[in-house]
């Protein structure tokens, strides 16, 4: 059961479905990617060798490449597939249809995982036909290391644990959670600091890019709050932030006004050519932002 995963199926083609393929593929990982598309899977395919360039030795890519298969069928995407992760949008309704479809296509053996940034898996769990192999991994960026792990009341242990050691077997760092919550851990700190921006920005305190300069400023880092969430898409931001006003129903977890209206008026971020920013060339990438000439 603690063995390494040798096959995985990806659900889902967009932006976490091509770093996660550029992840296990990278990692010796054969790796089938469900999309819904031709288009889809041609992009992923540009993307993921893209990320690899660079990334591994030149005379390495191809070998890598070829671990990775594409498919639009749900069944050969977890044929043979010792984990299942789904990577659709934040959107519960929609992750319980994906669970329950990938449920029925999965082996008994297999690991179901999902890969959403804040809904907790006892959530998808009643649509599984076997919740007890169910588990969230949630990957950030291609180069960032941290992975978390959760798992819900019913997780089998030996599930946890092999999830656990697969984020090893990628060269990642665990960051396993203790019990089930909305966010993980390092979400919710991230969270905190998305709350308190957006709360300096709605005020009248400060703009985004003063922000994101003393930020980067401050911690030594390449990119501000406000980059980083136009890098993620303001509307994927924003379905976070309704999946925590959705478990709670306090008011103060109610999404930002700020990042209401700016998704509903398509600044989107990176993705729309506008968000805080404005693309494909931000004021945060140019040289002098952070001394503010």
């Amino acid at each position: 059961m603690n063995g390494m995963i040798r096959r995985a199926g990806i659900v889902g083609a967009g932006t976490m479905g091509r770093i996660t393929a550029f992840l296990f593929t990278r990692a010796g990982i054969d790796t089938t990617v469900l999309g819904r598309t031709e288009e889809k899977l041609r992009s992923l395919t540009a993307a993921v060798r893209s990320l690899l360039s660079g990334r591994v030795p030149e005379d390495a890519v191809e070998r890598t490449m070829a671990r990775l298969q594409l498919t639009t069928h749900l069944e050969e995407c977890a044929l043979g597939a010792e984990l299942v992760l789904e990577l659709v949008p934040e959107k519960l309704e929609v992750k319980r249809e994906v669970m329950a479809a990938i449920g029925r296509a999965a082996s008994e053996t297999a690991i179901v995982a999902s890969g959403a940034s804040a809904i907790p898996p006892s959530w998808l769990a009643p649509s599984l036909p076997r919740p007890k192999r169910l588990v969230s991994l949630n990957f950030s960026g291609p180069d960032d290391l941290k992975v978390d792990v959760m798992g819900h009341p019913g997780t089998d242990p030996e599930v946890f644990a092999r999830a656990v050691g697969l984020v090893r077997q990628l060269g990642l760092v665990p960051i396993p959670v203790s019990g089930e919550l909305v966010g993980y851990t390092i979400n919710r700190v991230w969270r905190a600091v998305k709350k308190e921006c957006f709360f300096l920005v709605e005020r009248g305190h400060s703009t985004p890019e003063l922000i994101d300069r003393g930020f980067r400023a401050e911690f030594g880092v390449p990119l501000g709050p406000f980059a980083i969430m136009d890098r993620v898409g303001l509307d994927v931001i924003l379905d976070v932030e309704r999946v925590y006003f959705q478990a709670s129903r306090e008011e103060r977890d109610r999404p930002p006004k700020l990042l209401e209206e700016m998704v509903a008026a398509g600044k989107l971020g990176e993705k729309s050519g506008e968000g805080f920013y404005r693309y494909p060339d931000p004021a945060w990438a140019r040289p002098g932002f952070l001394k503010g000439e």
